[in-house]
């Protein structure tokens, strides 16, 4: 490498048209000099390095015990660099370090990892092409999630490696992206999404057709859209997702409807609402879903899995956000699950978790802290 380096400097100095042996030795010192501090970079083509405008520091970390249906502890640290190189392109590092103690045996990740989880840049004047570009690897979500995602409730939320294309045109939205990784190491994985915002009508917010979207590998299609908005004093949402591979043909639904009850109940009931979901076969691929099915079950797509859940937002001490959900999948138990959250002070936070159903229960706890 020192070689190299060696190379590169020695051909900076002579393109910087040296007219003596001792001017050379010169030109070789100041190209070192460059080189070493950032100025030159070693790279092919006579490309150079912008250098930033500035970077950002930040990160997280929390610690989670599974104290019911299994006792477990799970800690995770997660450090963020976001570095402006320019009015038109930024680059991002991620690293994440987990580590998983205890009887974690349903668990994918065990014992200790640390490494680069996130690695990308953006660009909004790729060869002046009008569109937003991004590249390397990153989190992703496609609509609401429930096909494809990053679950933040992972000690690893999934990530995928490819490309990514933005545009906006008279207020239509349009990505389009190529993908691997995750669920689809081995695939390529070719998307279309569009987003069209109606403003305040009253009725429809969004309308948001969130991918069309082939994987070479099983020749397997995805399809899907999702709306929401307001009615009256209701917000409502809807998602539809479609799967086929040739041999199956599976579809899911789900439509949420809540209400703001704080004027109504004293301040007693933040809100209600009701979900409606239900799916005849597997539609993921590798989804952001923890707790679509209660804090017991998986995701409300990823079987062949009928909901009907009842939740309420409740604010009975100050300070406390409290959760009480029940959910109802046609089997001979309905599911009750409570959460509770609190600021302590200090920047932590503090979530308590409890589900029961029939004999089986979870129960977590979790402290969290944003840096």
């Amino acid at each position: 490498m020192k070689v190299r380096l060696l190379t590169l400097a020695a051909l900076a100095a002579f393109t910087l048209n040296s007219t003596s042996v001792a001017q050379q030795g010169d030109n070789l010192d100041r190209a070192l000099a460059d080189l070493n501090s950032g100025i030159v970079a070693p790279t092919m083509g006579g490309a150079s390095a912008s250098g930033s405008t500035g970077v950002d520091f930040s990160g997280d970390a929390r610690a989670r015990n599974a104290w019911a249906g299994g006792a477990w502890v799970d800690t995770r640290v997660r450090a963020n660099m976001n570095f402006a190189v320019n009015e038109s392109s930024t680059a991002f590092v991620q690293w994440t370090g987990t580590e998983t103690w205890g009887s974690a045996a349903s668990l994918a990740e065990n014992g200790e990892t640390g490494n680069i989880s996130q690695a990308w840049f953006s660009t909004s004047n790729l060869m002046s092409m009008g569109a937003d570009w991004k590249m390397g690897r990153s989190y992703m979500t496609l609509g609401s999630g429930l096909v494809l995602g990053s679950d933040e409730w992972d000690q690893r939320p999934s990530t995928w490696s490819g490309v990514w294309v933005s545009s906006d045109a008279a207020g239509l939205a349009i990505d389009a992206f190529a993908i691997n990784g995750g669920a689809l190491a081995n695939e390529e994985f070719w998307g279309l999404s569009t987003s069209l915002g109606l403003g305040d009508n009253g009725f429809i917010n969004s309308i948001d057709p969130w991918y069309i979207a082939r994987s070479h590998g099983s020749e397997a299609t995805w399809m899907g859209a999702s709306a929401g908005g307001t009615v009256a004093m209701l917000d409502w949402s809807a998602d539809w997702a479609n799967h086929e591979d040739g041999a199956t043909d599976d579809s899911a639904t789900s439509i949420s409807v809540s209400m703001a009850m704080g004027d109504m109940s004293g301040g007693f009931i933040n809100s209600v609402s009701y979900t409606k979901t239900d799916s005849d076969g597997d539609v993921t691929i590798d989804a952001a879903d923890w707790n679509t099915a209660g804090l017991l079950g998986g995701g409300v797509w990823a079987s062949a899995l009928e909901t009907d859940q009842i939740g309420l937002s409740l604010n009975l001490m100050e300070g406390y956000d409290i959760g009480v959900n029940w959910i109802d999948d046609g089997g001979d138990d309905n599911e009750t699950d409570i959460t509770v959250s609190r600021a302590l002070g200090g920047g932590v936070d503090a979530w308590v978790g409890y589900g029961s159903k029939g004999d089986d229960e979870v129960g977590y706890i979790q402290l969290s802290l944003n840096f």
